[in-house]
């Protein structure tokens, strides 16, 4: 194939607004023309200034359990205070507070699934 015959399909690629292009070419030969289109811009909105929030992650995996009574949202707590445990089989690991602070949100729930690093408190 020449140079010329590999322009005429890019043209005919882009004439009838295909991506893409592939045709055979003598005994067991193939042409495969992909056309690039150029994007639009994306405008992307500036983040917000957020304030950072400590956290609590899991040093292990296993399924989040509460403690009793269990530990809400708006509740004060302690350094080394344990707010939950994850379980795996019959081994229970203490989940400990390494700060002071009071609880902004609690993204897991009895139960779930947790693994290692995932956050399972925020403060405030």
């Amino acid at each position: 194939m020449t140079l010329d015959e590999i322009e005429r399909a890019i043209a005919l690629a882009k004439s009838r607004g295909l991506a893409e292009l592939e045709c055979a070419i003598g005994q067991g030969g193939r042409l495969k023309v992909i056309v690039n289109r150029p994007q639009k811009p994306v405008q992307v909105a500036a983040p917000k200034a957020v304030k950072p929030k400590a956290a609590i992650r899991t040093r292990y995996f296993g399924v989040f359990a509460d403690t009793v009574p269990a530990i809400r949202v708006g509740d004060p707590v302690a350094e080394h205070q344990i707010v939950g445990f994850l379980e795996l089989g019959e081994i229970r690991f203490a989940i400990e507070a390494d700060k002071p602070g009071r609880v902004a949100a609690k993204p897991v729930r009895p139960g779930d699934l947790v693994g290692y690093g995932e956050t399972v408190f925020e403060f405030e």
